[in-house]
């Protein structure tokens, strides 16, 4: 960062301090020399040439060397040093238009490449500056110096209109040009940020999100979490950054855990030395802390207060200009947004449409988190599902805890009929999953739409209905759609919805033919009892989802080999009570190392997903496919004796080496290699037939490999 070099007042005053002005502004009055004697037309009449040459070359060398000096102590960047720059420049244009023959000379086209340059790299002040000095210093030039009228005057006009036109149409071209830069900056923002991961969490996320059941790996959500939020601010701080190269510093606040004030969580850009780490702000105090207590956004364009008056900001920078918006979710400030600069009047009003844009975007993300939290928070409550489960059951099976529901209510409440129903993802349908009151469970797993009837009301309501005395033209419209198949004309009715995270996941209705059969108190007693078993269904849920998860392998999606060993071990104690016979082949991809080294693991894992596609659709649905490590899968062929297993292993063989995916453009055979074990032929434990399909695997590799080798045949 560069420095600014203080300026220290002089002690000296009055005439004494005359040497010091001169010295400070001696290429000024060089300049002023310069343009006199060109105005005077030095170079058309009056001193000899050697004077002549000799006043320009030392007045040039004074200033340029004048300029060098500052350009060495980092000070020649100003304004004052391009005046004297375009002030050199315009002395030596006019004092080679005077020798080519003055306005008359082909070598005037020289302003306006001069003028050009000036529009192009300095402000409308300098370029007012350079002008005015060309049309000062030719008229004047002309006035001493007069040419014949016919040539100078229109020349003089032309020159005039066309000098002053350049700075207009180049500053006008150059604000367009910006503006469109703006707002390709603004729709490149904006599309990147659309792409960010602040979207509003689904329900789907929500149930998979309650997974942290032990404290170890709540602890590892938590953290996993608030990485992810760290790193979703950094990279909206650098993408404002990038759109908006005149931001400094872009700072989050965020309320602390006491209330008292805000605390500094996340900020990019300047050097660490230049915030104060635990800085707080406090609601009305100083030009933050006043936009906190105004709930809006407030844009300092002039900061030439003291740089210590900004709380977060040290003395090692003095900040010009920034603005600030309060992060406001229902009246209350989630987070305090502040983006500041080291230019005064940074940010206009299109770049403040830009900021509250980012401004959304955290305020976003900062909702995200704290959903996360209170997901986190939900699973901590997850040691009360003990409870519920000594009421409902202590299966975890859904199943069981709905028809315990279901018939422990019935001791409390003397219902008729009974209806349990799972809401599906979008609320348009419902899965009937319990029903008391029935000869039979004909009904159950019946899909129920979710558009008319009382059950649509409860969903759409979130809230108990209940009916206990229902009129008859109430009946005749059903309490259900007619289409369901459910055909009752209860006099009494009454429904609540179990609700998890704001979702209706279920559905708990009872009937009754008695008027008045249910009260206010077995509505509270219901709506109380829904409340634990909505929990207690997402927890059965997750248990499931868990469950499947844990036996999934996470890049094929078939069974892993933990699976995999279960169920070889379910086989050998079916096959204990029950003689019969089944098969183990093992399967390997032939020369897949070869794929991963020569077209990258990406590809070898599209390789293992087709494979384990081809698998699942070429054997019987009883079979169990498997990944047992790396490129090798395991089949159990159950009910299947040699014959018919070697017959299914080489359909498999074949449809694998069928599949031809092309690469890079060029198709890429992938074939496989099969040993087969039978049970009990070729062993009798688990250990055994596993190591001797091995051995049949590894036969058929040795053999050349894309065959099926039988271990009874080695």
């Amino acid at each position: 960062m560069q420095r600014r070099r203080t300026e220290i007042p002089s002690p000296i005053s009055g005439w004494d301090q005359a040497p010091f002005f001169i010295q400070r502004h001696h290429p000024g009055f060089v300049l002023f020399g310069l343009f006199c004697l060109s105005a005077t037309g030095i170079f058309q009449n009056g001193l000899p040439i050697l004077w002549k040459m000799g006043i320009w070359t030392g007045g040039v060398l004074w200033v340029l060397g004048s300029l060098m000096v500052r350009y060495l102590r980092r000070a020649a960047t100003d304004r004052k040093s391009q005046i004297e720059v375009l002030s050199l420049l315009i002395l030596g244009i006019n004092a080679l238009t005077q020798l080519t023959g003055g306005l008359t000379s082909s070598l005037t086209l020289l302003y306006v490449f001069l003028a050009l340059l000036a529009a192009l790299l300095c402000d409308i002040e300098v370029n007012t500056y350079t002008i005015a000095a060309i049309f000062l210093l030719e008229g004047i030039n002309l006035w001493v110096n007069p040419q014949r009228p016919a040539d100078a005057g229109g020349r003089a006009l032309i020159w005039a209109a066309g000098l002053s036109l350049i700075p207009l149409v180049v500053k006008g071209y150059l604000r367009v040009e910006r503006q469109e830069k703006d707002e390709l900056r603004t729709a490149v923002l904006r599309f990147k940020t659309s792409e960010q991961v602040f979207r509003p969490l689904t329900e789907t996320d929500r149930v998979h999100q309650v997974w942290a059941l032990t404290p170890a790996v709540r602890e590892k959500s938590v953290a996993l979490v608030t990485r992810r939020f760290d790193e979703a601010i950094e990279n909206l701080f650098w993408l404002f950054k990038g759109a908006l190269p005149q931001t400094h510093h872009c700072i989050l606040f965020m309320p602390g855990e006491t209330g008292a004030g805000f605390l500094l969580q996340k900020w990019v850009g300047g050097d660490s030395r230049e915030l104060r780490a635990q800085s707080v702000i406090t609601e009305g105090e100083g030009v933050i802390g006043f936009a906190i207590k105004e709930r809006r956004l407030y844009n300092a364009k002039h900061l030439i207060s003291d740089p210590g008056a900004l709380d977060y900001c040290t003395r090692a920078v003095r900040i010009q200009s920034l603005i600030v918006n309060p992060l406001v979710q229902k009246d209350r400030v989630e987070g305090v947004l502040i983006v500041d600069s080291l230019k005064a009047e940074a940010f206009n009003e299109e770049e403040e449409q830009l900021f509250l844009r980012l401004s959304s975007q955290v305020l976003q993300a900062i909702e995200n988190r704290r959903e996360h939290q209170s997901i986190q928070s939900h699973a901590q409550e997850l040691d009360t599902l003990v409870a519920v489960s000594e009421s409902l059951g202590s299966k975890l099976d859904l199943e069981h805890r709905l028809e315990t529901m279901a018939d422990k209510i019935k001791e409390i409440i003397p219902y008729d009929h009974c209806f349990i129903f799972l809401v599906e993802l979008g609320e348009r349908c419902a899965e009937l999953k319990v029903v008391r009151g029935f000869s039979d469970d004909h009904l159950v797993g019946q899909m129920i739409p979710l558009h008319e009837g009382f059950l649509s009301l409860v969903v759409k309501r979130r809230a108990p209905i209940m009916k206990v005395d229902l009129h008859e033209r109430e009946r005749g419209k059903g309490i259900f759609p007619l289409d369901t198949g459910i055909k009752l004309r209860p006099a009494s009715f009454l429904a609540l919805p179990m609700i998890v995270q704001d979702r209706v996941i279920g559905i708990f209705a009872i009937t009754s033919q008695r008027p008045g059969a249910f009260d206010q108190q077995h509505k509270e007693f219901l709506r109380m009892l829904c409340s634990q078993a909505a929990v207690s269904i997402a927890d059965a849920k997750l248990h499931d989802e868990v469950n499947r998860l844990a036996t999934m392998d996470g890049l094929t999606g078939i069974a892993n080999h933990r699976r995999f060993q279960e169920r070889l071990n379910e086989e050998f104690e079916r096959q204990a009570r029950d003689t019969g016979r089944f098969a183990l082949v093992m399967v390997d991809v032939d020369h897949f190392k070869k794929v991963n080294d020569r077209f990258g693991h990406p590809v070898g894992d599209q390789v293992l997903k087709q494979v384990a596609a081809v698998l699942l659709k070429t054997v019987r649905k009883v079979d169990v496919v498997a990944r047992y490590g790396g490129e090798e899968f395991a089949v159990i062929l159950l009910n299947s004796g040699p014959k018919e297993s070697y017959q299914l292993a080489e359909r498999v063989r074949k449809a694998v080496e069928g599949i031809s995916p092309v690469i890079n453009g060029e198709p890429l055979k992938i074939t496989i290699s099969l040993g087969m074990a039978v049970y009990p032929d070729d062993a009798l434990d688990r250990e055994t037939l596993i190591e001797r399909a091995d051995r049949a695997l590894y036969a058929a590799k040795n053999s050349g490999r894309n065959q099926t080798c039988v271990y009874s045949k080695i």
